[in-house]
């Protein structure tokens, strides 16, 4: 299991939108697209609604697995699930990584016990709901 504070998911998740940003002809334009209907999705998701686009679904089968291949071989996310803790992790970033197949478990503890006092579960489905960590961890 990987944990770590907040941060180091807020970073992930600002490089694969700089990096998407900085592409150019057809991936940079699509990659725009990708995200302002990723952007659209989180917003409903937060609200409690459901989104879904013919734009978001195509551009996500192609962009979606290509991100998450990456990102599994630039760390250790790809080995199992990851836990957040420290603080909340904004709820935007958690549907992100929730989206892209990661198992993030966000935790809650003190430093000494990097946040695994308290953890979800994995398929919990209110996992994405930002600051619920509210079972202990055996």
């Amino acid at each position: 299991m990987l944990s770590g504070v907040p941060r180091v998911y807020e970073k992930a998740f600002s490089n694969v939108v700089a990096n998407g940003l900085a592409e150019r002809a057809w991936r940079g334009r699509s990659f725009r697209v990708a995200m302002r209907e990723f952007e659209k999705y989180a917003e409903a998701k937060e609200k409690g609604q459901s989104y879904s686009s013919f734009d978001s679904s195509w551009r996500a089968r192609w962009l979606f697995p290509e991100i998450k291949e990456t990102l599994s071989s630039d760390s250790a996310a790809g080995s199992g699930p990851s836990c957040p803790a420290g603080a909340p992790l904004e709820q935007k970033i958690a549907i992100f990584f929730d989206l892209l197949g990661f198992d993030i478990l966000e935790g809650y503890g003190l430093t000494e016990t990097i946040g695994l006092t308290s953890v979800n579960l994995p398929g919990q489905k209110s996992r994405v709901r930002s600051g619920d960590c509210s079972r202990a961890s055996s």
